[in-house]
């Protein structure tokens, strides 16, 4: 079914999102604009696209689907209620989620994302549950839900930016999967580094920008990964394996100091592991519950499990 944006809560922050790399990198939006310019890119919100999936295509025009607009900010809003409430037992979390007033509306909206992903069909946002702020106040929950949602929304584009850039369109209709992942992987690096350009600046007043940036790839691509517990597909011909790309990603640009330090630069690893955790823990076929010494020593193992799954 197409979405129908007058109904849709994300028309609430709709024309946040048309500008939102602009919007998210700053200090950089006028190289950004001149980028695109040149290489003929547009970005477009099609309210006809009802799927989930984001693309260049060969004139270069870049199309976002009310459905991924919808659930992105789904994924925001349960993954970041979910790491709030971690936050409060630095000693672990046992709980159920589903029944704690805190986390049973994130959770069932995160249930609601995923039966449409599984279903491959985008139904209407469940009523008597949360839905975006126009203008949260800052330091709230909301507030934080919208930063890190514009973060993966700008991710997303800057990646597909970045395919239009690198002419990546412009390959022959049957190039290797060896050539696709490689594309892939640049688009993801390119992404990455034109939002993190600064991330060797140490100081505490760029740590929360620093954070937010490094959190909404993050988010994005356990996104992806946690897909795979429900059905694993690993590498495919066009994409490779999403929880290599969510380590590649932390590895080279969140590097992780030894040990469970969940410092603030080092929350992105450990945002990373709670949304594989939750999603492992639901399915007892891949459950993990040896202890692990790091964050990354986790996820290795959760590659592992869903390799060999």
């Amino acid at each position: 079914m197409s979405a129908d944006l007058t109904q849709s809560p994300i028309g609430a922050i709709i024309k946040r999102l048309e500008d939102v790399p602009y919007q998210v990198v700053p200090e950089r939006a006028d190289g950004l604009r001149r980028m695109v310019e040149q290489h003929g890119i547009t970005v477009a919100i099609n309210p006809n696209k009802d799927d989930f999936h984001v693309n260049i295509n060969r004139v270069r025009r870049i199309e976002f689907g009310i459905p991924v607009l919808e659930r992105l900010w789904v994924y925001a809003h349960a993954y970041v209620n979910l790491l709030v409430e971690v936050q409060k037992h630095p000693g672990g979390l046992d709980l159920d989620l589903r029944a704690q007033p805190a986390t049973k509306p994130a959770m069932k909206l995160l249930e609601w994302s995923h039966e449409c992903e599984s279903r491959y069909r985008h139904t209407p946002w469940p009523p008597g549950l949360p839905r975006p702020v126009t203008n949260p106040s800052v330091g709230s929950v909301e507030r934080k839900v919208l930063d890190i949602y514009m973060n993966m929304v700008a991710w997303l584009m800057l990646h597909e930016i970045c395919h239009g850039v690198l002419r990546h369109t412009e390959y022959p209709p049957h190039t290797t999967d060896e050539e696709n992942h490689r594309q892939e992987y640049q688009a993801d690096e390119w992404a990455a580094d034109w939002m993190l350009h600064d991330r060797k600046n140490k100081s505490p007043a760029y740590d929360r920008t620093f954070l937010n940036r490094a959190l909404g790839a993050t988010i994005t691509l356990a996104v992806f990964s946690s897909w795979e517990v429900r059905q694993r597909l690993g590498d495919t011909p066009t994409h490779p394996d999403p929880p290599n790309r969510l380590l590649r990603f932390l590895d080279r640009f969140v590097p992780e100091a030894p040990g469970f330090k969940a410092t603030l630069r080092e929350l992105p690893w450990m945002m990373a592991g709670v949304i594989m955790q939750l999603h492992l823990s639901n399915d007892k076929r891949r459950e993990l519950t040896q202890s692990h010494g790091s964050f990354r020593g986790f996820l290795l193992d959760v590659v592992k499990a869903l390799i060999a799954s």
